[in-house]
């Protein structure tokens, strides 16, 4: 069983050294904990829909209290009624359920396929056949590759949606949320209506997955992002996409990886990763870490960032904006009960004052749909 770096979900020190310390910026190497890793996380791993497809009420009873005890994280991370916050639960078990079928067969199909093989060398997503594109509603005759890997663990995977007939095309990277232990590149909010929106305007859009809590901790999954835009970044001819014009978006969770990674994108390096042109951060109140712990909070965030100074600092945007970072535009709601709004004005500040040019705009919508509308047929997008 290999080492995890240091970080606070391990209970040790804290990751790995920001600038001005010795030691590597990022972790290096690959951590896989294979099964056990992932039977520790069964239901996190996979993510969370704004609707509702069964009641919690038909949920076989081992799986109840799974999704009883996501409801009120679910609500208070969100914004949303506890009702709502229920159903996103139940929704989570669904995209299982719909997962593990899926997986039964391709583990089949790719156990024949890379017999003697290297996976990572050998591997050639295929498109989504007719049977599974009513997953993604609104893609249109985009070509869909689904888990394309960019490493060796399970969780290390993207799908990339392809327009046709494309040449230099912009690259959107959409990195999704979930307080850092749960998510997944499929979910409804995360992808359907965005991948919709940015194909049919000629963008290729690309929803990531990385490694969660607690196999791994902020830091970890930053470094995980930072090797897909390196492997998304060698693969973008091929695609008919333009490497220099990515745009990294994320939400929650996503939104604090997403600035992090865009406050100093050298960081990005020691994964292989060149700069991308700008960045996206959708709802995060996790922008200055050691303010936000210092501060009354949710226990959410003392699972991701422990109570280490040290690691809050090497965490933090705030702290870690020089005048290498991209161009940012930060999504706020104006009704959150964490004041995101606030915490993005102090944001930009301190990227400002860093040489770094960040817009913050603030909706008055809720926190959850900051993320869920954008690619919404509205004005909104």
């Amino acid at each position: 069983m290999a080492d995890l770096p240091p970080g606070p979900a391990q209970g040790r020190p804290p990751g790995p050294a920001r600038a001005g310390r010795t030691g590597s910026q990022w972790p290096s190497g690959t951590v896989d904990r294979g099964a056990e890793a992932r039977a520790e996380r069964p239901v996190s791993r996979f993510g969370t829909s704004s609707f509702s497809l069964f009641s919690p009420e038909t949920l076989a009873q081992p799986f109840k209290h799974v999704v009883v005890a996501q409801e009120s994280q679910h609500a208070h991370f969100h914004g949303i009624s506890q009702p709502e916050g229920l159903s996103m639960a139940s929704t989570s078990l669904t995209r299982l359920c719909r997962a593990a079928a899926a997986a039964a067969l391709l583990g089949l199909a790719a156990g024949q396929a890379f017999a003697g093989t290297n996976p990572l060398e050998d591997f050639n997503s295929e498109p989504l056949t007719s049977d599974f594109r009513s997953t993604f509603s609104n893609v249109g005759d985009a070509t869909v590759n689904v888990d394309v890997p960019y490493g060796l663990d399970a969780a290390q995977k993207y799908d990339v949606y392809l327009p046709a007939g494309t040449s230099n095309a912009p690259i959107i990277v959409m990195v999704h949320g979930g307080a850092w232990t749960s998510g997944d590149k499929q979910a409804d909010h995360v992808a359907d209506a965005k991948a919709g929106y940015f194909v049919a305007k000629g963008y290729i859009f690309v929803s990531l997955n990385y490694r969660l809590l607690p196999s791994s901790d902020p830091l970890i999954q930053a470094a995980d992002i930072a090797r897909g835009i390196a492997n998304i970044q060698t693969n973008a001819v091929k695609w008919g996409g333009d490497k220099k014009k990515i745009v990294l978006m994320g939400a929650g969770a996503g939104g604090h990886l997403t600035a992090l990674l865009s406050s100093n994108p050298s960081l990005a390096s020691d994964q292989g990763a060149s700069t991308w042109a700008g960045a996206v951060v959708l709802e995060t109140a996790a922008l200055n870490v050691p303010a936000l712990m210092s501060t009354s909070h949710d226990g959410l965030y003392d699972t991701a960032f422990g109570s280490n100074l040290e690691f809050w600092e090497d965490s933090s945007p705030s702290h870690l904006v020089d005048a290498s970072g991209v161009p940012m535009l930060v999504v706020c709601s104006t009704e959150s009960p964490e004041g995101t709004c606030t915490k993005a004005n102090a944001f930009k500040q301190a990227a400002n004052s860093a040489g770094v040019n960040v817009t913050v705009s603030q909706q008055g919508v809720s926190p959850w749909q900051v993320n869920s509308r954008v690619g919404v047929s509205s004005s909104y997008t």
